[in-house]
């Protein structure tokens, strides 16, 4: 399983949260075709907000592999979503 190093700003106490909707717990990480994670650039969203972002969601990404993700002492795993922009 692939491991992405994310901010430690998207972690909370317990979870890894959404860039987006502080409240809601991270589901989605954003990577380009090549995997790679950027996080000055790419996002780490809840399902509502990958959508209004206007991120893909299949549902083979969905039932996919998901990737562990660590926000400074936070690990969680999240479904990758392949960003719409070349690289």
């Amino acid at each position: 399983m692939r491991v992405y190093k994310i901010s430690s700003e998207y972690a909370s106490d317990k979870s890894i949260r959404c860039g987006h909707c502080w409240d809601l717990d991270a589901t989605h990480i954003e990577v380009t075709k090549s995997g790679d994670h950027d996080f000055y650039e790419h996002l780490v969203l809840c399902h509502s907000c990958a959508e209004l972002a206007g991120l893909q969601i299949c549902q083979v990404c969905e039932k996919g592999p998901k990737v562990m993700a660590i926000a400074g002492s936070i690990i969680g795993e999240l479904t990758p979503i392949p960003t719409p922009h070349a690289g």
